[in-house]
């Protein structure tokens, strides 16, 4: 709803959205705002998509085009009630919320002025040909990821590191970081079908 909102055409927007299992209350989510707000005057939104996202992997992956689509009528209609610029709006997303911001980005032609995926999504994104299925150079004037779990899924690696963006950056090769924890072999629900 465009009509409650403080939104200030001034300013640039960020948006921030998380991934697989995620909700807009994850901790780096607030970190994330409190640091770019810091910095810059800016508007910053965060989207939830906790009912798609919280889902068997298979059905949250299908999730993501439709809320993709959804966030870039969200843009569009911003845009157009403030008179702003799509290349005022930066776009970053977590995972699965990667894709989700490449399709916001192609629902736009490609007019947003950035995107970035940190650490997208994987499994059944890994070695898929068709763009128009995944984040892609051509989803923004400028797209940059960052890839930081593409280990293969095997060793329970859920990021991909087929590059994506106009910049693809691979700290540590890319793969398992230092100090982070491994949770996904607690917390991953067992999904079959990733591996028929």
């Amino acid at each position: 709803n465009t009509e409650s909102t403080r939104f200030d055409s001034n300013l640039n927007t960020k948006i921030l959205i998380h991934g697989w299992r995620g909700d807009s209350q994850e901790s780096w989510l607030s970190t994330l705002k409190d640091t770019l707000l810091k910095a810059k005057d800016l508007n910053v939104i965060i989207v939830g998509w906790p009912g798609g996202a919280k889902n068997l992997y298979t059905q949250s992956v299908s999730n993501t085009r439709i809320i993709g689509i959804m966030m870039g009528i969200l843009i569009e209609n911003l845009a157009q009630k403030f008179n702003v610029s799509l290349n005022s709006f930066h776009l970053i997303g977590h995972s699965l919320g990667a894709h989700v911001v490449g399709y916001a980005g192609k629902h736009l032609n490609g007019s947003i002025g950035r995107i970035t995926g940190l650490d997208p999504a994987g499994p059944f994104y890994k070695g898929l040909n068709n763009t128009e299925a995944r984040l892609w150079h051509t989803d923004a004037q400028f797209v940059e990821a960052m890839h930081t779990d593409a280990q293969p899924i095997i060793q329970l690696g859920l990021g991909m590191f087929e590059t994506c963006g106009h910049v693809d950056i691979y700290p540590n090769g890319g793969e398992e970081q230092p100090g982070c924890e491994d949770q996904v072999k607690d917390e991953l629900p067992i999904d079959i079908g990733i591996f028929a």
